[in-house]
C-alpha cells in the first residue's frame, strides 16, 4: 500500500499546506465576506420558516376529510349515492373531475375515455377503520350514452370474464374488483385485496349504485348480438372510429365474435344507397391486406377471410374466418338475424375535442384488436 510524503520536502505541489502568504487582507475583502456570509443565513433561516409553514394552496393532497374537496368546499355527489361504505368502513373525500382536468387522475387513459364522450368521472375511497390499508376505489364515468358506457367497458373486459346482462345493463366481479354499465354511467370499484372483507363491500356497492343509476335499455346491438345471435356480452365489441384499423367511414361499428374466432360486424347507414357505398369502402380496405377470392378478401398473412356487403340500410359484414365456408355461414346467420329487425337511427358524427388526446384503437374491443 501507497504512503504519503515523509517530509514537508518530499511533497511535490504544496510544501505546508496551512502557511499563507499575504501579510495583510483588504477591508472590503472582509466586508464583502461578511455580507454573504449574512446573506446565506438569513436564506438559511428563510428556507426553515417556510419549510415549517408552507402554503395550503400549494399542497395537491389526495386524501382529504369525508366529503370535502381539496379546497374544503362540498362536493356535489351527483350520481354517487350515500351510504356506501358498511360498518367498520369509511368514506374518503369525493372529488369530481371533468375534461379539463381528468388527466390529473387517469394521464395515459384520457384519451380513450374522451373517445366515447367523457363528461364527468366521480371519484372516492372507501377503507376499513381498524386497517387502513384494506381499500376499495370508487371511479364513476358518465359517458353521456349507454352506448359509449358500454363501448368504454367491452373495451377493458379482461380475458374470460363473463358479465351478466338484464334488462337495463350488463356488470361482473373480476377477483379484488366490480364492474357495472348502467344507462349513460361504467362504474368501477376496485379492491386492494382478493378476500371475503373486500368480497362484501363490493356486493355492497353494487347494491347501492344498482339502486341509485336509472337504467336504460340495452342498446339495438345487445338486443341483436345477444337477443337474436345469442353471444355472450364479452364477445361484444362497440367500435365508435377508425374500426379494424380503417378510416372516417368504418366508424359507428358493432361487432360479434363467434366461437371459431370469425368476427361478425354491422353498420347502420341512413339509406341503403350510403349502406352500398360504405360497404364497397370496406371492401377496399380489405383488400389492403389481401387480395379477392369471390366475394371474399383472403388475408395474404393469415389467410382469414373478410367481406362486407349492404343489406338495406345496413352494412354486414364478416372478418377474420378461417375458411371460405364459415364465412358464408356467418354472413348467412347475421342476415337473418337482420330479417324483422327495426332499422335503428344511425349515431351522429361524434365531435372531437381540439385538447382530446387521440386513444390508439377508440372503441377497442373484449378482445386484441390487433388480431384479425
Amino acid at each position: 500500500m501507497a504512503s504519503g510524503p515523509k517530509s514537508k520536502q518530499d511533497r511535490v505541489f504544496i510544501k505546508d499546506g496551512l502557511k499563507h502568504y499575504r501579510k495583510t487582507y483588504s477591508r472590503t475583502e472582509v466586508r464583502i465576506g461578511a455580507v454573504i456570509l449574512a446573506l446565506l443565513g438569513a436564506i438559511g433561516v428563510w428556507v426553515a420558516y417556510k419549510g415549517a409553514h408552507p402554503d395550503p394552496s400549494l399542497l395537491a393532497l389526495d386524501v382529504v376529510n369525508p366529503g370535502q374537496s381539496a379546497s374544503k368546499a362540498v362536493v356535489d355527489r351527483g350520481p354517487v349515492p350515500e351510504g356506501l361504505a358498511l360498518e367498520g368502513w369509511k368514506e374518503s373525500g369525493l372529488r369530481v373531475y371533468d375534461p379539463s382536468n381528468v388527466y390529473e387522475k387517469i394521464d395515459g387513459r384520457e384519451g380513450y375515455y374522451k373517445s366515447f364522450g367523457f363528461q364527468r368521472l366521480y371519484f372516492l375511497t372507501l377503507e376499513q377503520t381498524d386497517d387502513p390499508t384494506t381499500l376499495v376505489d370508487i371511479e364513476l364515468f358518465d359517458l353521456g350514452t349507454t352506448e359509449n358506457a358500454l363501448g368504454a367497458y367491452s373495451g377493458e373486459l379482461g380475458e374470460g370474464m363473463k358479465p351478466e346482462a338484464d334488462a337495463t345493463g350488463v356488470a361482473h366481479y373480476a377477483q379484488n374488483a366490480f364492474y357495472m354499465v348502467r344507462g349513460r354511467h361504467y362504474l368501477r370499484a376496485l379492491g386492494s385485496a382478493d378476500n371475503p372483507v373486500i368480497h362484501g363491500e363490493l356486493e355492497h356497492i353494487r347494491a347501492r349504485f344498482s339502486e341509485a343509476l336509472e337504467g336504460e335499455p340495452l342498446p339495438w346491438a345487445f338486443q341483436l348480438f345477444i337477443g337474436r345471435l345469442g353471444l355472450e356480452p364479452g364477445a361484444l365489441a362497440y367500435m365508435s372510429e377508425n374500426a379494424f384499423g380503417f378510416s372516417d367511414f368504418a366508424s359507428d361499428v358493432h361487432a360479434g365474435r363467434l366461437a371459431d374466432e370469425t368476427e361478425l360486424f354491422v353498420k347502420v347507414c341512413a339509406d341503403a344507397a350510403t349502406a352500398a357505398a360504405v360497404a364497397k369502402q370496406f371492401q377496399a380496405g380489405f383488400l389492403g391486406y389481401g387480395k379477392a377470392e369471390g366475394p371474399w378478401v383472403v388475408d395474404e398473412y393469415i389467410n382469414t377471410y373478410s367481406g362486407a356487403v349492404p343489406e338495406g340500410a345496413w352494412v354486414v359484414g364478416v372478418r377474420g374466418a378461417p375458411d371460405a365456408k364459415a364465412a358464408v355461414a356467418g354472413l348467412a346467420r347475421l342476415k337473418g338475424a337482420l330479417e324483422g329487425f327495426p332499422v335503428p337511427t344511425p349515431a351522429a358524427p361524434a365531435q372531437k375535442a381540439d385538447d382530446t388526446e387521440h386513444a390508439p384503437s377508440p372503441g377497442e374491443p373484449a378482445y386484441d384488436e390487433s388480431e384479425p
